[in-house]
């Protein structure tokens, strides 16, 4: 795979046969100055996140949205050796699972049944916030243990970390704090939490918790994974707050994807959508002027 750096230079070389395009000038001030900041700097030698030409030949934004999120997610199968290096790796992987032990649901570290043992997260069946006993900082310690080796947590210990969310955010006080129970949901990669946490860190209506929030966002992506998702939404709203969020939760990959969302023809006329484009563009190359010319109104 070519790396991002390469990626620019390609494209900016291409952009001079889309002269006529009225986001022209935005474009070309981005990728110059990625160019020229990034021309020693080792987070433009990774691999570039980019599906494969000729699919973007196609003008659907959920066609371009989503080849992105599949490079992001798998690694490109290209050869036969690829397809067996792959196949040997999952393989290996079933063969070290105890997969009674390990079952849980697509895309997140919860099990539908409790685990046998010592190892269990303790506190599922019994009380552990009632006003007599507060072992909160144990739960949620064991709770990680069990996530950082690679388990999975119960249904119902899910459910409690929740709880345990709430009464860190909206008290009374307890042992843990917002920032542990936070690493241990970051660690379960739960869809739902984090929409909630985005929506939190959107309204700053716990403004205690913002450089928390934050952060759980920017682990593994979280965040930056459900915005890049939202670009395909029906409603344009939707698709502008999904976009100036990833301009402080998005990766410099995502520079790509934007570009070639505004190559679609309605994005061709001024719009507060593409205005949004060109501005998480510039957030995310961290250019010092981040606001492009157009200027709309926001709702």
């Amino acid at each position: 795979m070519p790396t991002l750096y390469a990626v620019w230079l390609e494209r900016r070389v291409k952009l001079n046969g889309h002269e006529t395009l009225p986001h022209f000038e935005d474009s070309v001030r981005v990728l110059d100055w990625l160019i020229a900041r990034y021309a020693d700097d080792p987070a433009a030698q990774v691999a570039a996140r980019v599906p494969r030409e000729s699919s973007l030949l196609i003008n659907d934004r959920t066609i371009i949205v989503h080849n992105y999120l599949s490079t992001s997610e798998f690694d490109a199968t290209r050869v036969e050796a690829d397809a067996h290096h792959r196949a040997r790796t999952v393989l290996s992987r079933i063969a070290k699972l105890d997969l009674q032990a390990d079952a849980c649901a697509p895309s997140s570290r919860i099990n539908a049944l409790p685990p046998d043992g010592p190892d269990m997260p303790p506190f599922s069946r019994v009380p552990f916030l009632d006003t007599e006993i507060d072992r909160s900082d144990e739960f949620v310690a064991r709770c990680k243990a069990a996530l950082l080796r690679g388990g999975t947590l119960w249904q119902g210990d899910m459910k409690s970390m929740q709880r345990v969310f709430e009464r860190a955010m909206h008290g009374p006080p307890i042992k843990v704090g917002m920032g542990e129970v936070l690493e241990v949901l970051a660690l379960c990669g739960y869809p739902d939490v984090t929409r909630n946490v985005l929506a939190l860190w959107r309204a700053k209506s716990h403004p205690d918790f913002q450089s928390l929030f934050e952060t759980y966002l920017r682990t593994h992506e979280l965040g930056a994974k459900l915005l890049r998702g939202d670009l395909t939404s029906s409603e344009g709203y939707k698709r502008i707050v999904a976009a100036r969020l990833l301009g402080p939760f998005g990766t410099l990959n995502d520079i790509l994807l934007f570009q070639d969302l505004l190559d679609l023809p309605e994005m061709h006329t001024p719009s507060p959508e593409r205005h949004a484009y060109l501005m998480s563009m510039r957030k995310l190359a961290r250019m010092v002027d981040e606001e492009p010319v157009e200027v709309f109104a926001t709702e």
